[in-house]
């Protein structure tokens, strides 16, 4: 078996240099507390709304909830 075959034969991370991979591991925990931040605001922002909303307007919180987690998402579109 010749080193070309040999090297075709390795996993793709295998042949990552150290440089790829710190990019490779900043870039997925990049990744995850993006994903952490809108589970956190998932949880908090009825309690938050119902610190800044009037009793009367609790009603609207799911609304308004919805519009705050759309931009969130929409934010990382841009």
């Amino acid at each position: 078996m010749s080193i070309q075959e040999s090297a075709l034969h390795l996993p793709w991370y295998r042949s990552l240099s150290r440089d790829q991979w710190k990019v490779l591991v900043a870039s997925n925990l990049g990744w995850t507390f993006d994903g952490f931040e809108i589970f956190a605001l998932f949880l908090t922002v009825g309690f938050a709304l119902r610190q800044l909303l009037d009793a009367t307007q609790y009603a609207a919180i799911p609304e308004y909830a919805g519009y705050i987690l759309a931009a969130t998402v929409f934010g990382w579109a841009t």
